[in-house]
């Protein structure tokens, strides 16, 4: 079994929950691969704010 997921929530929807702001595009996808770039929210350990990354 390869672990595959699903990110089906809209790049607005995170922005908006996780308070984040970026440049990064990206669509949901519903057949994410372990070897396939996906997006993540990370957030700088010395400032507060909050990036969307792929």
């Amino acid at each position: 079994m390869c672990g595959r997921y699903r990110l089906s929530k809209r790049k607005p929807l995170i922005e908006e929950y996780f308070d984040t702001a970026n440049e990064v595009d990206w669509e949901p996808r519903y057949n994410i691969a372990p070897s396939q770039n996906v997006g993540i929210v990370r957030q700088d350990p010395v400032s507060s704010p909050r990036f969307v990354g792929v």
